[in-house]
């Protein structure tokens, strides 16, 4: 066992904390979201009927699960922007989303762990998400992750930058994302060439693809060995853009 997941391993209450933490702060700064999004131009991504629950988990195996991420490893989205040649199988997790308010198709979300070094917390994290049929990558966000600071970027379908933001390892793996250094931020420099109509905007604007986005992170490590921080990994890339204040 790595000295990462050992020392993740160690803190089951403080899995549970987090996930309780970052599950109250989604679900608490939703409505105020919502309200913005009501009183700005209609995006077509509000709330719908169809949530995914986080206990009803798609995941995608076998020869599919494969093909997918061997298409993904030839996106010019990954290709220019992960320090990564491949993906491996065995640490990535695949979660159909199904079909809601922010695609016109099912949605995949590919999750997958690098781990640098066996020695000490070094490890990268990517969260994708895939067009099921086409293969073709709708939002990719990286995360580069030592014991000192957490670097974070967030790529929309055209694989061009839309969040580069900077945390302090500490206050990530608490969960404090407010403290945190903007490097830049689309939607602060060139708001009004933001597509509307592309599925990073609504994916962002729409509280249904923030609830699909927790759930594949708490089908892909809430309950893993991995633990509380690759949790507050993955959530982090869905709370982060879906709060970005575009709407």
């Amino acid at each position: 066992m790595s000295t990462l997941t050992k020392r993740l391993s160690k803190s089951k209450s403080f899995t549970v904390l987090m996930l309780l933490t970052i599950v109250t702060f989604m679900f608490s700064s939703s409505f105020s979201a919502l309200a913005s999004t009501q009183n700005s131009e209609d995006c077509n991504c509000g709330v719908t009927d169809g949530e995914l629950d986080e206990n009803d988990v798609n995941y995608v195996e076998g020869q599919e699960k494969s093909e997918i991420l061997r298409a993904l490893e030839t996106s010019s989205t990954f290709e220019n922007n992960v320090n990564h040649d491949s993906i491996s199988d065995a640490t990535t997790k695949v979660i159909n989303l199904g079909e809601n308010d922010y695609a016109d198709g099912d949605v995949l979300q590919v999750t997958s762990l690098y781990e640098n070094s066996m020695e000490e917390i070094d490890y990268d994290l990517i969260t994708v998400f895939v067009e099921k049929e086409s293969k073709e990558v709708l939002k990719l966000s990286y995360f580069e992750v030592d014991s000192e600071v957490v670097d974070y970027k967030d790529f929309d379908e055209k694989g061009q930058l839309m969040l580069h933001k900077e945390f302090t390892y500490e206050d990530f793996s608490e969960g404090n994302l407010e403290n945190s250094i903007t490097h830049y931020s689309v939607y602060e420099q060139i708001s009004t060439r933001i597509d509307k109509d592309s599925f990073w905007y609504k994916f962002a604007c729409g509280f249904s693809g923030n609830v699909a986005c927790m759930a594949g992170c708490v089908g892909s490590f809430a309950a893993g060995p991995a633990g509380s921080v690759l949790f507050t990994a993955c959530t982090a890339a869905c709370t982060t853009v879906w709060g970005a204040g575009l709407c």
